[in-house]
């Protein structure tokens, strides 16, 4: 027994491995043992290098050291001459495809014209951020054109009395407007060229965030332009055909007579809109008493719902409050003689008008003020476990993989020449990372193929906060776990790999900006493993906002058997305490240099992916407050108008005593009335809407620039009405008086 080569060892396993991948998993982290060489074994190597010191039977080996990468490392065949060698050489290559070397080919060119045809759509997210500017030009187009049309009336009442039919009629008004609505529409088209300009100016530079910083070009076509002007030409074309439906139901006598709809009906009650009203604030606040009382998480769904709610129901009972004062007067029941009840009392003469400068104030101030709270801000909470960082200080990506445990203070000190010191209580949780496409708001073109992360889920518990997974949220639970649950609890089929993705991820990158197609729970997209098989992801949790946004995050088992030469991990969280975050990333980078590490902050990170959001919402409240605005001018048309029409009973309030400054205050009261009721109505409506959102420790609630949009409003409306009750009553009042 003197031969060494009968002195057979059996090498003790790796720490913490398992069977399956004992010895053969060299990417697991964990080092040879060279203690266990003995001097016999070195003596045995340098007589005979690499000749085996036993063999044992193909089926045994393959039972004890199979892992993850085959279970087959050479094959051995006799050599029977080069004719031999040469006819085996055949045989292989007509039986191995690329996909057994792990190939595979796709057109690029479809990818890439797939990706640009369902990118962001500028022109349709514009069109949205603009609507209140459109719904702004709606409403001046058609108080205007009424007015036009209530200064005609005995026009129109005499041609009508001479026997031309009324559609006739329509039609002659339907023509005239329209001929002016084309020459505005090419005028608009020329100031839209400029506008266009500009925002693109602004994209390239104060909101760059909101386009990843991509350059933008303006570029036009006369068939643009001309689907601009068609369709402004038919909206304008639209809005006067409405307002001319009233000619309808007024005859050549109402005409001749001066009298409108409105003023023919004043006794409408107000009762079914009390009743309206309360039933709608009662559903809002019983809605929102039972989230409450129920102690589950805050739905903002609900919430935006009873928001929305509480705006109609103050519609409804300003309605109701117009309609009571207007039945006050035309009975004769006086509240009171002061000039302010005399100003709420005159709004209700033209209660349509007033609801229709209430109401759009209020639906714009609702829409500003409940979307302007959704500004992000990164370092709000930064620190907690279920804050968008998850608790963590630094992120990093590295173009070399590391194959060693991170969390193991003698890998660390082996292998990377780390300072303990420094790396004092610090944690690191390792990503196994596939390419893929980034899905997130950085990119603006439709990713196909995401990134693919796996992790052990046990090593995020506690981190990030869930909306939401395929098998529900318990308390004390941990959501992560589905990940290793889901093909047993859900009955996955077994090329169906389950996979956790950000909020954001599913609802816009995978999608191109499209919500209808957003991804939703349960949901899958199509993959192709390094083999060359397709399988399948599909999605059974959900996160909030996070630095985890742009991947899926896969379990880790299933990574390795899809993808097993992506050996070792490339993207780590790392926790350590937060005053030492800066010498903790200076030694990383210093030790890991060889690994091409990129190592960024979770908040710098987190930053730059809700400037995105941020940016939108900035450029929506800007678009949104300059409807807005616009639509306060229709406050001060209606304010021009409805004075001058009662300029004879302001010249009888003249007459008997009251001095001018007094009837400009009571006429500015009116209207300012209508215009603060408006803008408190929508207000409040959307505070409860978004309370959720205001209560979020990540909540930044931009109050400086909601209370400037909602001022500007306030301010400009109140100086146009100022301007417009001067120009009605300048000059002698008194003349109305003897004209009349």
């Amino acid at each position: 027994m003197d031969d060494p080569r009968s002195d057979i060892t059996l090498m003790p396993d790796f720490p913490g491995m398992t069977d399956s991948e004992n010895c053969a998993d060299w990417d697991t982290g964990f080092p040879m043992d060279l203690d266990a060489i003995r001097d016999k074994d070195e003596d045995y190597w340098d007589t005979y290098k690499g000749t085996p010191k036993a063999y044992i039977s193909l089926s045994t080996g393959q039972e004890i050291w199979s892992n993850r990468f085959g279970s087959l490392t050479a094959v051995r065949y006799a050599q029977n001459g080069p004719e031999a060698l040469e006819a085996l050489g055949k045989k292989l290559l007509a039986n191995i495809t690329p996909t057994d070397a792990g190939l595979t080919f796709q057109s690029a060119r479809s990818q890439a014209t797939a990706s640009v045809d369902n990118a962001m759509d500028f022109g349709q997210l514009f069109m949205s951020f603009s609507f209140f500017l459109i719904a702004a030009a709606v409403m001046l187009i058609s108080l205007l054109f009424q007015f036009t049309m209530e200064k005609r009336t005995r026009e129109t009442g005499t041609l009508l009395a001479v026997g031309i039919p009324a559609r006739r009629v329509r039609r002659m008004l339907l023509l005239e407007g329209g001929l002016i609505a084309i020459v505005g529409c090419v005028v608009g088209a020329v100031a839209g060229t400029f506008f266009a300009e500009a925002l693109l100016n602004a994209l390239s530079t104060n909101w760059k965030d909101a386009v990843a910083s991509a350059t933008l070009t303006y570029h036009s076509s006369g068939s643009a332009m001309g689907t601009g002007m068609s369709m402004g030409f038919f909206v304008a074309l639209a809005t006067i055909w409405w307002a001319l439906r009233k000619l309808k139901k007024q005859t050549a006598r109402e005409l001749l007579a001066g009298e409108t709809p409105e003023q023919s009906n004043p006794r409408s009650t107000a009762k079914r809109s009390i009743i309206i009203g309360i039933i709608l604030l009662l559903t809002a606040l019983g809605s929102v008493g039972a989230t409450l009382a129920s102690g589950g998480q805050m739905s903002p769904n609900s919430f935006y719902g009873a928001g929305a709610m509480l705006l109609l129901s103050g519609l409804a009972l300003a309605s109701a409050r117009l309609k009571r004062l207007a039945n006050a007067g035309a009975l004769g029941q006086a509240e009171s003689l002061s000039l302010r009840a005399l100003g709420q009392r005159n709004a209700a003469r033209r209660s349509r008008r007033s609801m229709a400068t209430i109401g759009m104030l209020a639906c714009g101030s609702f829409m500003i003020a409940s979307i302007g709270v959704f500004q992000k801000d990164a370092e709000t909470g930064a620190d907690q476990p279920t804050s968008g960082t998850g608790g963590f200080e630094l992120m990093g990506e590295a173009s070399i993989a590391i194959v060693h445990d991170m969390n193991n203070p003698t890998n660390r000190e082996d292998f990377y020449n780390l300072d303990e010191e420094v790396l004092k209580d610090v944690s690191f949780v390792p990503f196994r990372l596939r390419d893929g496409d980034q899905a997130n708001c950085l990119n603006l073109n439709l990713a196909q193929e995401p990134r693919l992360l796996g992790v052990r889920p046990e090593t995020l518990a506690g981190r990030f906060s869930f909306i939401d997974t395929m098998d529900g949220l318990e308390p004390g639970d941990n959501p992560w776990s589905i990940l290793d649950s889901a093909r047993d609890t859900l009955k996955l089929p077994a090329d169906v790999v389950p996979a956790i993705a950000d909020q954001s991820v599913m609802m816009w990158a995978l999608s191109g900006g499209d919500m209808m197609k957003s991804k939703k729970l349960g949901d899958t997209i199509d993959y192709t493993d390094e083999h060359g098989n397709a399988f399948k992801i599909q999605f059974v949790g959900q996160i909030a906002d996070s630095i985890m946004q742009g991947n899926l995050i896969i379990p880790e088992s299933d990574f390795i058997k899809r993808f097993p030469s992506e050996s070792g991990y490339r993207v780590f969280l790392v926790d350590n305490p937060g005053e030492r975050t800066g010498e903790v990333s200076d030694e990383l980078n210093v030790a890991l240099a060889d690994h091409g590490f990129e190592w960024v902050s979770t908040t710098r990170r987190l930053g730059d992916l809700n400037a995105v959001q941020n940016t939108y919402l900035q450029t929506f409240q800007v678009l949104g407050g300059l409807g807005l605005l616009i639509g306060s001018l229709g406050l001060g048309v209606v304010v021009l108008r409805n004075v001058q029409e009662r300029k004879s009973e302001l010249a009888l309030l003249r007459a008997v005593g009251f001095e001018k400054s007094a009837i400009k205050r009571f006429v500015l009261s009116e209207y300012l009335g209508l215009l603060v009721g408006g803008l408190l109505i929508g207000t409040v409506a959307a505070a409860l809407a978004v309370l959720p959102t205001m209560l979020s420790p990540t909540a930044d609630v931009p109050y400086a620039l909601l209370g400037a949009t909602l001022g500007g409003v306030l301010l400009l409306a109140g100086v146009w009405t100022w301007i417009a009750t001067n120009l009605s009553l300048r000059g002698n009042l008194l003349e109305g008086i003897q004209k009349d």
